[in-house]
């Protein structure tokens, strides 16, 4: 079905598609998938107008996910106004498509965007991506970025991102930079994220770090594995730091 819609759509788009419509239900997924991603490439608005007629549900849902992906590429504008156009789970996922794109050549364009919608809903669902793809580039512009959003879930995510990528690059830029921070949700994100990015090289500091979360739950889990990580690598002082601080060391020292 894929291979015939790819010749077909190339010829004769509209009637491709409709022979899509004919197909089993269990082939018309791929068929309309492959059209659209060739339609979207050439004519993105031609794409979303047939893409339109189809009943919502799944098949609908990635395709509109496959439009927004390929427009972005060339017109990150012209798939952003059209996933705005769109209500409810498409809109938002839609949205999380152009951005995710638009984010992996202009970060900084997408967080302004991302600044000026914030005002009229929720960005929680965009902030990892953009930060993400951010921090690879420059991770201090992120990091401030991200820890001027509101509280939330999007930002903790967001904010483990950053410092994953910037603890990567500059352990001791990232640890001074957390060190700055208040106690709070956002922190132990940031914490999390470090810890997770030094845990190989250096786990005793990433160990320390994971002690300081404030969350009881993500402190344990994190501990745990940081601790589980030094201890492979140096037994004695593992267990020597977790009696003085009260903690276990996990069972085998694998760290999961």
């Amino acid at each position: 079905a894929s291979t015939v819609a790819t010749e077909w759509a190339r010829q004769n788009p509209e009637a491709a598609f409709t022979w899509a419509g004919t197909l089993p239900e269990n082939l018309q997924a791929a068929a309309y998938s492959t059209i659209i991603s060739q339609m979207a490439g050439r004519d993105p608005q031609q794409a979303t107008t047939l893409a339109m007629t189809l009943e919502a549900g799944a098949t609908r849902s990635q395709i509109f996910g496959d439009i927004a992906s390929s427009w972005a590429r060339t017109s990150p504008s012209g798939a952003l106004a059209w996933s705005a156009s769109l209500e409810g789970s498409e809109r938002t996922e839609t949205l999380r498509e152009a951005i995710g794109v638009w984010s992996g050549t202009e970060p900084a364009a997408a967080a302004r965007y991302l600044d000026q919608i914030s005002g009229q809903e929720s960005i929680d669902p965009y902030l990892r991506q953009v930060a993400s793809q951010w921090a690879a580039q420059q991770p201090a512009e992120a990091a401030q970025w991200v820890i001027g959003q509101e509280d939330g879930q999007g930002r903790t995510e967001a904010m483990s991102y950053v410092m994953w990528n910037w603890g990567r690059q500059d352990a001791q830029a990232t640890g001074e930079w957390i060190g700055t921070q208040p106690a709070g949700e956002s922190r132990d994100g940031a914490i999390l994220g470090f810890s997770k990015a030094v845990a190989t090289q250096d786990p005793d500091i990433a160990t320390q770090w994971a002690h300081h979360i404030s969350d009881e739950n993500m402190r344990s889990e994190m501990t745990g594995y940081t601790l589980g990580q030094w201890n492979r690598q140096n037994p004695q002082a593992a267990q020597k730091w977790a009696e003085q601080n009260g903690v276990v060391v996990p069972s085998g020292g694998s760290g999961k």
